[in-house]
């Protein structure tokens, strides 16, 4: 093995003899077919320049150069994977069109005509140049010139070198060129040896350590598939910065020890950070890679470009030098190992990562800061470069940055019609913008977030009103209105009513049972109690105790619960006799049960406060991730704001009634106790058996005539079915809702179809989506719904309430832009205390903005900003998930299925693999609409393909009457996919493993067999699952086509259709007569099964 570079031979004789082509020739060639995403494009360039110009003369220097360079006159064979120079040169692929006597508007015209023909054509390559030029006469001698070439010939140093010699060679006709003493086919012959070298070896090596744990690239917002793109356009966006400007650039650049080239890349990853759904990414560089074989490897042309894949992690909360300088350290380490080209990177990361034919690394930066193609470009001055536009197969954004007469130059091309309308624009605008501050300003430099200091580019957050805090405990309001008024009803229950002052004291004596046996501060006592008016009492005694309460659900599992007791160690609990038999109580613990022990000798005076404000009023257990439950702790002033903020706002009082259909355990039913008793209204309780019953719920709201109700939208949902039943289903009854005038609906997605609804069963109702996580208190965010927009993909989440600020942030926390998703940051008063004696979940999810310094508790919840300040909900971030490489927010699939109009509400869930991590399918389940024509699921599912891409659709939809609820009446997501995959597997074995039926699918099955060399392929394998990539797509594809007389047969057939019957049917499909095409295969299967002799015999 050579341990350094190949050795390059000069063959002159071997000039025209065929060679192969590059790996990157063979992706260019890959990209002009529909193989893989963003296809369909060749790598091509197009420029105008507007001058004045001898035209003979400019066209007889083009001839020289064909015949001086041999890749102007170079012939591609691609089935072969081959190239060759042509002995004679074809003649100058020149136009020239006289515009001089048209007047300017058809002048225009033709000349935006030649620019849509020109500036994304895909020139043929069976030996016709791989450029063109056309040249218009203007009026007044000016000349517009359109020239465009395409990089299988040239790369973009090669563009600037054939610029120069154009130039000399105009400026004097008789000048003589150096010799050139080796050609493109020499150096690439030699560059094929490259493998056989040591340097190859280790280079392999170092990219096979860090291929596993690159990242994806930058995935920014899109309103399209980028497989939809059959036919990508770019748009081009350029910029120019004076040379007094740039050199002052450069400097502080170089003061910071970066190269223009590094500066370049740090600004452009700062962008696509913020815009990014994560700041850790991988960006797809070229390179020039002109190893030095040859004293004159710099000097002939060709396409010798290559790139290398850049990681960047800019996830930490540093600087922008910070940041800048180990982006730069990253990129001199990875071309220190250069030899392996980019295309074998991508075909590597396509193996380890999985995913053939998406397009892997389409965000791209190209500098060529410090090209040197000759002095004087663009004919000594006779020309002005106008515009230029680049495309690149499996390249959605583009973008170039150079350097001439001493300016700075930026070019932006992206595929517009893949992002949201006007993001392209702001992405540009921003990068600009960062390049000019920091030329303008040296404390940029050191700035944590430098895109915040351009104004309207990245918010700061959002606040609600400034508003004074009382400094009181939550239990106050209460207490003030059984001092006003303690004869008004508090509690209705069907066995019993009590009065303000009949609750306040029940509550006082529990509060003092539970001072005597040492309640205080910082301990908390436990609630375990069923639906009933002994849920108020207990709670706001153990407030009126000093103590802060945990409410337990009394059905949980007795593990969970005594994990719970033995964790806060809570030595008192207080209970509901009826529970004896059902919950199981350590006996060190001492037992109140409140409906039978509140006896005389209890006192019902008040006691003395022994807590404050910031104190914690309750301590209330949450699912976690690790399995173990955690316990957010909450303190008065939170609570005191939020309830406050509510009654403000809405202006609950002592008329309203609210039904508690809320369980304890649930932090929305605190505002059912401290809200509305503390606001004067009255609070009607379900029956511990009925509480899950919506019939119960109506009959209730029916007699009490109740105003107010607050849930999670689910529990709203069975009430509106319900109440929408037909009469004789009902025993001939109506259960009206039309006395709700406030609906509150938090913790779940809510419906589009719910406000609309509630507003015909209840004409006036006022419905308000409330938010925000049992860590931020209550809820801290809501959004009056006062009509459904048509266009809302869910309703909004709203603004945040009085004292409290939500912010977006990505990684870092640095902020995001309007639109795109971040991850909300709430901060303000509501911010729990932390978890329960848990400091290391505490300390992961409540942290300190980097820039404010304010404490942020981090929710989980996806969003993004509306252009007035609102927040749109966009999901959990851990409900982002990723199936063949794709990543999918289920948030959104739902969101699509409801704006079906037959779908009342709908649940996405990711499907498990059955062995190792990850996911293989998805699955979605509805209920619909009541009293309305119901679709078939398959008429939902296709629905979807009109408003999602393909990898978003479910492969199964199932129709529910109702979904599975948990224990806090959320959904439950587990229960339906563990149902789905079921069913799932008694089809399974049902059905068994089917062999190919038909000859169509024999034959199809066969030719796997020998492209994949596998064996036993069943009718449903998937062509890729089962080893096949894009590669081997292509060349199934070409077997196919000669077996079974398919001509016109494409890989997307395969990409599409990737098992054995899926394929048949599409070919079947094609077929005017698909028996043909079956005979055909019977044929085919014949001959294969024949002998060599038995064939010939036929003969």
């Amino acid at each position: 093995m050579s341990i350094g570079l190949p050795r390059l031979i000069h063959d002159p004789e071997a000039r025209f003899e065929p060679f192969p082509l590059t790996d990157t020739q063979q992706a260019y060639l890959l990209g002009r077919t529909d193989v893989f995403e963003l296809g369909n494009v060749s790598t091509h360039a197009y420029y105008e320049f507007e001058g004045e110009l001898d035209v003979p003369r400019f066209i007889a220097v083009w001839e020289r150069l064909m015949a001086r360079h041999d890749v102007l006159r170079l012939s591609i064979e691609p089935e072969l994977g081959e190239q060759r120079i042509l002995r004679e040169a074809p003649p100058v692929p020149v136009e020239l069109i006289d515009l001089r006597q048209d007047g300017p508007a058809e002048a225009d015209r033709v000349r935006e005509e030649i620019r849509e023909r020109m500036s994304h054509r895909v020139l043929p390559v069976d030996g016709s140049p791989l450029f063109g030029i056309v040249i218009c006469q203007l009026p007044g001698g000016l000349l517009r010139i359109h020239i465009d070439f395409d990089a299988l010939i040239l790369d973009y140093l090669s563009w600037k070198l054939l610029l120069a010699e154009l130039s000399v060679l105009y400026a004097d006709p008789d000048a003589r060129l150096p010799e050139l003493e080796l050609t493109f086919r020499d150096y690439v012959l030699a560059e094929a040896t490259l493998p056989e070298t040591e340097r190859y070896r280790k280079s392999l090596e170092y990219w096979t350590r860090r291929l596993p744990g690159l990242p994806a690239s930058p995935r920014l917002p899109l309103v399209k598939d980028p497989a939809e793109a059959s036919h990508p356009k770019f748009v081009g966006r350029r910029a120019r910065m004076d040379a007094e400007r740039w050199e002052r650039l450069r400097i502080r650049a170089a003061e910071g020890g970066l190269t223009p080239t590094g500066l370049a890349l740090a600004a452009f990853a700062e962008v696509l950070g913020t815009w990014s759904d994560s700041a850790h990414f991988t960006l797809n560089v070229p390179r020039m890679n002109r190893m030095p074989l040859h004293p004159q490897a710099d000097a002939i042309l060709g396409e010798f470009a290559s790139f290398s894949l850049l990681e960047v992690d800019n996830r930490h909360s540093d600087t922008f030098a910070a940041r800048a300088g180990r982006i730069q350290e990253q990129g001199w380490h990875d071309l220190s190992h250069q030899e392996v080209s980019g295309v074998r990177l991508l075909r590597e990361l396509a193996r380890v990562q999985g995913g053939g034919h998406g397009a892997r690394m389409p965000t791209v930066l190209t500098s060529t800061i410090g090209l040197r193609g000759g002095e004087k470009p663009l004919l000594g001055g006779h020309l002005r470069e106008l515009r230029s536009i680049s495309q690149t197969p499996q390249v959605y954004l583009d973008v170039q940055i150079d350097e001439h007469d001493g300016e700075l130059f930026v070019n932006w091309d992206a595929v517009d019609e893949l992002f949201p309308p006007g993001l392209m624009d702001e992405m540009f605008h921003a990068f600009w913008s960062l390049l000019e501050l920091l030329e303008a300003d040296p404390d940029a430099w050191q700035a944590l977030e430098p895109l915040t200091l351009l104004d309207g580019t990245v918010r700061t957050g959002i606040a609600g009103p400034d508003r004074a805090v009382p400094d009181v405990l939550v239990q106050h309001f209460f207490e003030s209105r059984v001092a006003a008024h303690p004869e008004r009803t508090a509690v209705i229950t069907s066995a019993t009513t009590l009065t303000y002052g009949e609750l306040y004291a029940r509550a006082n004596q529990v509060a003092h049972w539970l001072r005597d046996r040492g309640a205080a501060p910082g301990r908390p006592v436990a609630i375990a109690m069923e639906k009933g008016w002994e849920q108020l009492a207990a709670a706001f005694g153990v407030l009126l105790a000093g103590a802060p309460y945990v409410p337990l659900d009394p059905r949980q599992p007795t593990s969970r619960l005594h994990g719970i007791l033995r964790r806060t160690g809570a030595e008192l609990l207080l209970t509901q006799s009826a529970l004896d038999e059902r919950l199981p109580v350590p006996d060190a613990i001492r037992v109140l049960r409140v409906d039978t022990e509140l006896t005389a000798e209890l006192s019902t005076e008040p006691l003395p406060a022994v807590q404050g404000p910031d104190d914690l009023a309750y301590v209330l257990f949450t699912s976690g991730s690790t399995g173990e439950p955690k316990g957010a702790m909450i303190r008065h002033r939170g609570m005191v704001n939020a309830v406050q903020a509510t009654i403000d706002e809405f202006g609950v009082g002592a008329g309203d009634t609210c039904l508690a259909v809320t369980a304890l355990h649930h932090d929305m039913s605190t505002f059912d106790i401290f809200g509305v008793l503390g606001a004067g209204g009255t609070v009607v309780v379900p029956d511990a058996d009925r509480a899950q019953d919506p019939a119960h719920w109506a009959e209730l709201i029916a007699a009490h005539g109740v105003t107010l109700w607050n849930s999670v939208p689910a529990m709203m949902e069975m009430l509106l079915e319900e109440t929408a039943s037909d009469p004789a289903t009902t025993g001939g009854t109506t259960r009206p809702i039309d006395s709700l005038r406030l609906v509150l609906l938090g913790g779940d997605w809510i419906p589009l179809y719910v406000p609309t609804d509630l507003a015909k069963a209840a004409e006036g109702v006022r419905v308000v989506s409330v938010g925000g996580p049992t860590e931020t208190t209550l809820w801290n965010i809501w959004h009056p719904v006062d009509g459904i927009d048509p266009q809302w993909r869910s309703i909004p989440y709203g603004k945040p309430i009085a004292n409290t600020r939500y912010y977006l942030l990505g990684d870092g926390l640095r902020g995001r832009p309007d639109g795109v998703t971040g991850e909300m940051y709430c901060a303000g008063p509501g911010v729990a205390a932390g978890y329960w004696e848990d400091p290391d979940r505490t300390a992961d999810a409540f942290r300190r903005h980097p820039v404010t310094g304010e404490r942020l508790y981090r929710t989980g919840d996806l969003g993004r900003f509306l252009p007035d300040g609102g927040i749109e909900f966009a999901g959990r971030a851990d409900s982002q998930i990723k199936i063949r490489g794709q990543r999918i927010e289920l948030g959104e699939i739902e969101a699509a299925l409801g704006a079906h109009p037959a779908v009342a509400s709908a649940v996405a869930v990711a499907l498990g693999r059955p062995t190792g991590s990850g996911y293989r399918g998805l699955a979605a389940f509805v209920t619909l609409h009541q009293g309305q024509p119901h679709p078939e699921a398959e008429e939902i599912r296709a629905s979807l393909t009109s408003r999602l891409p393909a990898y978003m659709v479910p492969a199964a939809l199932h129709v529910l009457d109702r979904f599975p609820l948990t224990a806090n009446g959320k959904v439950d997501r587990r229960a339906l996919a563990e149902g789905h995959e079921s069913a799932e597997r008694q089809e399974t074995v049902t059905a068994g493993t089917s062999a190919p039926g038909t000859h169509l699918e024999r034959a199809i099955a066969l030719i796997w067999e020998r492209v994949l060399d596998a064996e036993n392929i069943g009718a449903h394998d998937d062509f890729f699952a089962r080893g096949g990539d894009s590669l081997l797509a292509t060349r199934l594809v070409s077997r196919l086509r000669e077996a079974l007389e398919i001509p016109d047969l494409t890989v997307r057939s395969v990409l599409t259709g990737p098992t054995v019957t899926q394929l048949a049917a599409d070919l079947a499909g094609r077929e005017s007569d698909p028996a043909r095409l079956e005979l055909v295969a019977e044929i085919f299967l014949e001959i294969e099964g024949m002998t060599a002799a038995e064939i010939d015999a036929e003969l």
